[in-house]
């Protein structure tokens, strides 16, 4: 592993890009809940953190096969589309602001909580914040400096320009936005 670069001279963060679900808003739980509901309906297993992490920041993956070969539901994935969406509008309107996210939005004209984010933003030169969620933690504990550094290799994201290095100062992990250091971006907090 490499040292740990500690004297990098960044230039003071003037906007953010925002990953909305699940790191602003508590929805990556409430999805959770009411896919979790339809499963007890049918017999089946909660959602297990290893799942959750494979679904999580990839669109309509409750659709695909991972989810399905998985779960064995006893409806199609039409019949299951259509409950779990008539699920999620009954549950969605419960939806809140995670810890930090008003400050931040506040404060602020890119965080990211997912590993395919984290990785694509990393590609793309920029700095990451990566807002882990628990299940993310565990699931991806072995490859946290990996992820951090946009090398896990999991996802297609063009060419492998530029990869970023282990600890090379452009990811940092926090557990919520309430631990953001503003200071460290050259951000001047009004609230």
């Amino acid at each position: 592993m490499a040292p740990l670069k500690t004297e990098i001279d960044f230039p003071a963060i003037r906007a953010c890009i925002f990953d909305m679900d699940g790191l602003l808003i508590n929805t990556e739980d409430i999805i959770t809940l009411s896919l979790n509901q339809l499963l007890e309906k049918y017999g089946r297993p909660r959602l297990t953190s290893s799942i959750r992490a494979l679904l999580m920041g990839v669109p309509d993956s409750t659709n695909g096969d991972v989810f399905h070969n998985w779960v064995k539901l006893p409806i199609s994935h039409e019949q299951f589309a259509r409950e779990s969406k008539e699920q999620m509008r009954l549950d969605f309107p419960n939806c809140k602001p995670l810890p930090g996210a008003e400050k931040i939005l506040s404060n602020l004209s890119l965080f990211e909580d997912s590993v395919a984010g984290v990785e694509a933003g990393r590609r793309a030169g920029m700095r990451v914040g990566w807002v882990l969620h628990p299940d993310v933690v565990v699931e991806y504990q072995a490859r946290h400096e990996d992820v951090r550094a946009g090398r896990t290799g999991m996802f297609e994201i063009g060419d492998n320009w530029p990869l970023g290095d282990i600890n090379d100062g452009f990811a940092e992990s926090i557990s919520n936005l309430d631990q953001f250091n503003y200071e460290k971006y050259g951000i001047e907090c009004r609230t």
